[in-house]
């Protein structure tokens, strides 16, 4: 270590242990320096039995002037070697107030408590694998890799070559309730198609950082934010019944079954163990008497050798964070940067574990870089690697060098097997360049597919642009093999009616194109946009346009009207029916009170009559008298309401000349006369009837 660091060190210690000794080049001992020699100019030492001349505080070893406080080959004692105290596994130790402690391990080791203890799956390689995402059981590899064999509820195994766990995704489609409750979750969500948790068991999991995941409550990671149980002072980590759980406050913290000697369970808020005092001895609130101290958590009268009474509690000077070299001397963490736990080791404070980002060095926390990567002098460097990082104590690969991708924190060199990741292969005829699946020159990407847009039919001139079934690709265009192009289309303009002769051309309905000419078929004459037939069309009768009246026919190109009528006055009539204007031939108009009867002006009958000479009563009138000589008549349909009209009214009630009485038009119903009244025949300019008058 450096003078520097070490004289600030043996200050605190110094101070910690209410000494008197200044720092000098004598303090300063590298891992694996043997013993200092006589130093010549020392003023000696007369009582040394072997004559030798030793400084203050420097006793012989092997024929030389040693301090037993900080020397690596003499640790407390002659002859103890911190390298064979320590063990094989550490690989930089130091001599710290007579006591061997570690400074780095070698691999698959790491630092607890000043010794090197073998990795776990809770220190793998500075990771803790249980604290992995989904991981539920697995080991670390000699490699300091963590190696999951089964995962958490939602999770499965990765196929990378050292597996881990992967959350597991279920597919939902905006329905919470086909979502399977992962590991620790109460309540699911959908978020955009995917199953999510939303809401955890927080009396016994808490949120992963992202909130994403339950993550179950342990002594690394207990409650919401999660602290971890073994930092906290005088927690016991041999403790195996120690844990994380609900408290009597139904609070989720750490629950002490033991605690680290002079230390107690307490359960107080963020104090699972409290520190023995006089007033707290062995447990919360048991004071010992006045003239008793604390000792090992009972109350006694003085302390045992060694021991020292620090506010009524017999503590080891040596040893004990609270009391370290002096009552009242505690380790605090705050103290060093980066330290998140203390340790008093022969009577001086130690950093024993650091916080994330730092690691341990020469009783200091020293940051995590790629120089220092995890421990003292581990320089991060992987070949074909451009950029690397230190995280978490790891060298990790950020970026790789051209031609080369990331793959188990290695660069993994690009293939068509590998392109710009692991496993990624490049389909067909594609091949690798710059970490990307590419196609050769004078080929185009389409799809998965190295097409030639010149001739593709399927990618002509462009992905998915695609040549219809007669088309073909030249150049990068479609192309009709034969025929003609009409709005993509390939046509024959001699015969396709729609693109007659030229594209666009539309023939007529009926038409049909002939040798690039629309054309009628057979004796079919083309008429106002469409064939027809002018020998029997009534709109083009002989000619186009030349209309027939609606009662004529067409017949052989002219326009004729049926049997039994002529066409008179442009249109078709029977002169031998009843047409009073064409009665008989054309032109020829009956009287005005003459009707035409086959053909022939007759005298026009009163309303009600009929037969030759109006002699007759029509079909529904009743006769009721005469009048000039003809009959009169009576309609016998009475109006709505009336009572039926009989020949026997008429004759009872007008001396058998028929009366009418009008109301409304023309609605007449038959009536006795009043008293006094007598029929009259009234006439008017349209008839006449008859009406009861005085």
């Amino acid at each position: 270590m450096d003078l520097k660091r070490t004289c600030f060190l043996a200050v605190i210690m110094a101070f910690a242990a209410l000494g008197t000794n200044s720092c000098s080049q004598d303090d300063v001992h590298s891992a694996g320096d043997s013993a200092s020699e006589q130093d010549p100019a020392n003023p000696g030492n007369p009582d040394d039995p072997q004559g030798y001349q030793c400084g203050n505080n420097q006793v012989v070893c092997d024929g030389v002037c040693v301090h037993l406080e900080d020397d690596v080959d003499h640790c407390g004692a002659c002859g103890n070697k911190c390298a064979d105290s320590l063990g094989e596994h550490t690989a930089e130790w130091i001599c710290r107030k007579n006591t061997c402690v570690a400074q780095a391990c070698r691999a698959h080791y790491h630092l607890l408590d000043g010794a090197c203890v073998e990795d776990d799956v809770t220190h793998c390689a500075g990771t803790d694998c249980t604290a992995l995402p989904g991981w539920l059981s697995g080991y670390c590899d000699e490699g300091g890799q963590c190696v999951a064999e089964s995962c958490l509820e939602g999770y499965q195994l990765n196929t990378d070559d050292t597996p881990l766990c992967e959350e597991y995704v279920q597919d939902c489609d905006g329905d919470a309730s086909v979502c399977d409750l992962r590991t620790g979750a109460v309540e699911m969500a959908c978020v955009e198609g995917k199953c999510a948790v939303s809401k955890c068991d927080m009396d016994h999991y808490h949120w992963n950082e992202e909130q994403t995941l339950c993550i179950p409550n342990s002594i690394h990671e207990c409650g919401a934010p999660s602290v971890d149980c073994t930092n906290y002072a005088g927690w016991n980590p041999e403790d195996e019944d120690s844990h994380c759980d609900l408290n009597e406050d139904g609070v989720v913290t750490c629950i002490a079954a033991s605690c680290l000697s002079g230390y107690h369970v307490y359960g107080g808020p963020n104090a699972p163990c409290e520190p023995d005092d006089h007033e707290n001895c062995g447990e919360h609130g048991h004071a010992c008497a006045e003239n008793q101290v604390c000792l090992d958590g009972g109350c006694t009268i003085g302390c045992a050798d060694g021991l020292k009474d620090c506010d009524g509690v017999c503590v080891d000077l040596a040893s004990n964070a609270d009391h370290c070299g002096g009552c009242g001397v505690a380790c605090s963490p705050d103290a060093f940067e980066g330290s998140a736990k203390m340790v008093c080791i022969g009577g001086a404070c130690n950093v024993s574990v650091c916080k994330e980002g730092y690691h341990l060095y020469d009783n200091m926390c020293e940051k995590d870089d790629v120089v220092n990567c995890g421990a003292h002098n581990k320089i991060c460097s992987t070949p074909d690697t451009d950029v690397l990082m230190c995280e978490q104590g790891q060298c990790v690969v950020s970026k790789c060098k051209a031609g080369f991708h990331i793959y188990l924190n290695a660069c993994e060199p690009d293939s068509t097997f590998n392109c710009g990741a692991h496993e990624i292969a490049c389909a067909g005829s594609m091949i690798c360049s710059n970490g990307a699946c590419v196609c050769q020159s004078g080929m185009t990407q389409c799809g998965s597919s190295c097409v030639d847009i010149k001739t593709n039919n399927n990618h002509c001139g462009g992905c998915n642009n695609k040549c219809s079934s007669n088309k073909i690709c030249s150049a990068g265009v479609c192309k009709c093999a034969s025929g003609t192009d009409c709005g993509g289309i390939c046509v024959d303009t001699k015969t396709d009616n729609n693109h007659c002769g030229a594209c666009g051309n539309h023939c007529s309905s009926g038409q049909y194109c002939i040798a690039g000419s629309c054309k009628c078929p057979g004796s079919m004459t083309y008429c106002g946009g469409k064939c027809v037939d002018i020998y029997s069309d009534v709109n083009n009768c002989g000619a186009c346009n030349h209309s027939c009246s609606s009662d004529q026919y067409c017949i052989g190109g002219s326009c004729q009207c049926t049997a039994g009528k002529q066409f008179c006055g442009g249109k078709c009539v029977d002169v031998f029916g009843s047409d009073s204007n064409n009665c008989g031939w054309c032109g020829n108009k009956c009287g005005t009170n003459q009707t035409c009867e086959y053909g022939m002006c007759k005298e026009k009958c009163p309303a009600g009559t009929t037969g030759s000479g109006c002699s007759i009563c029509a079909s529904g009138y009743s006769q009721c008298g005469y009048y000039n000589g003809k009959p009169l008549c009576l309609d016998m349909k009475p109006p709505s309401g009336k009572v039926s009209i009989s020949a026997i009214y008429c004759e009872e009630y007008c001396n058998q000349s028929p009366h009418w009485l009008q109301t409304g038009s023309n609605q007449y119903y038959v009536t006795r006369c009043e008293s006094g009244q007598k029929c009259y025949l009234n006439s008017y300019s349209s008839g006449q009837n008859v009406i009861c008058s005085w």
